[in-house]
């Protein structure tokens, strides 16, 4: 048997180090679009349980904020979002407190976009 062309050697390793470039550049590409909301100071609109912090991401990503959780006391999560929206989740906190307290005006509110 023959040894491989060095041709084929030559090919291999710079398809190899193509790969690696390509692969790191992608990857520092997802970093840059994640660094912005986790570089901001944000505005602080929530601080509470694990399970109503993430119940109120939900509405604010549902309205289109940009918003995310860091930890805050005794086991407490922050809500925190862009300086930018903050005007418009006071609102949106409102009407999710409604609709938590009056269950059947979220039954209508579902009945009436369907």
């Amino acid at each position: 048997m023959g040894e491989a062309p060095l041709s084929i050697i030559i090919f291999a390793v710079i398809a190899i180090v193509l790969c690696v470039v390509m692969i790191r550049a992608m990857s520092q590409s997802a970093a840059a679009s994640r660094t912005p909301a986790l570089d901001s100071d944000g505005h602080e609109v929530f601080h509470g349980t694990p399970e109503e912090a993430h119940s109120t991401i939900n509405t604010l990503a549902d309205a289109g904020v940009i918003a995310w959780c860091e930890p805050g006391e005794s086991g407490n999560l922050r809500v925190l979002v862009d300086g930018e929206q903050s005007e418009q989740v006071p609102a949106l906190l409102r009407v999710q407190q409604h609709l938590k307290d009056n269950p059947e005006a979220a039954t209508a509110q579902r009945e009436s976009a369907s």
